[in-house]
C-alpha cells in the first residue's frame, strides 16, 4: 500500500543556458551505453549497443553563469559524421589538447587518457533546443580552445 502523504518528487529542472560561447571546466566524463536501434538485433536477439561519451561541463566564465553545469554527448568515433549536427569527438579532444585527432590516433583514447582531460578548460558555444517532449535544453554546437 502507498502511504497516503506521499508525494511524488519534484522533477528535475535544468535551467537552460542563453546561446553564447562559455569558458567550462571539463567536471567529469562518462561512458553511456543504450541499445542501437539503427541496427539490426544480433543473432541471438540482443540489441548492439552504441556508446557515447557524455561530457559534463562546468561554467567558468562569463561569471553571471559561473558554476552552471551544462552536458554534452559526444559519439566515441574520431570518424567525422556528415549526417549529424552535433561537433564529434575529433573536435572536443582538438580543443582540450590543442592537437588535431584522426582516425589513426584511435589506441590513444583509453580510459586513463580520457580520464586525464577532467579539469581540463575550454570553450564551448550553445544554441537552445527544444526535446521530442517540449522541453528546452542548452545543446553543444561546438568546441573551441581557450584563449590564452
Amino acid at each position: 500500500m502507498i502511504d497516503p502523504k506521499h508525494v511524488p518528487p519534484e522533477e528535475p529542472v535544468f535551467p537552460t543556458l542563453p546561446p553564447e560561447v562559455y569558458t567550462v571546466e571539463i567536471e567529469d566524463l562518462e561512458i553511456d551505453r543504450k541499445p542501437d536501434t539503427y541496427k539490426k538485433p544480433n543473432p541471438d536477439g540482443t540489441q548492439p549497443e552504441r556508446e557515447q561519451y557524455v561530457i559534463k561541463f562546468k561554467v567558468l566564465d562569463p561569471p553571471e553563469f559561473k558554476d552552471r553545469l551544462l552536458r554534452a554527448w559526444v559519439n566515441t568515433t574520431l570518424r567525422v559524421s556528415t549526417k549529424s549536427k552535433r561537433p564529434g569527438l575529433a573536435q572536443f579532444l582538438k580543443a582540450v589538447t590543442g592537437k588535431d585527432w584522426t582516425i589513426e590516433d584511435r589506441e590513444k583514447l583509453t580510459g586513463d587518457f580520457m580520464n586525464t582531460l577532467i579539469g581540463s578548460k575550454l570553450r564551448v558555444s550553445t544554441q537552445i533546443e527544444t526535446s521530442k517532449t517540449g522541453k528546452e535544453f542548452s545543446s553543444v554546437t561546438s568546441y573551441l580552445p581557450v584563449r590564452t
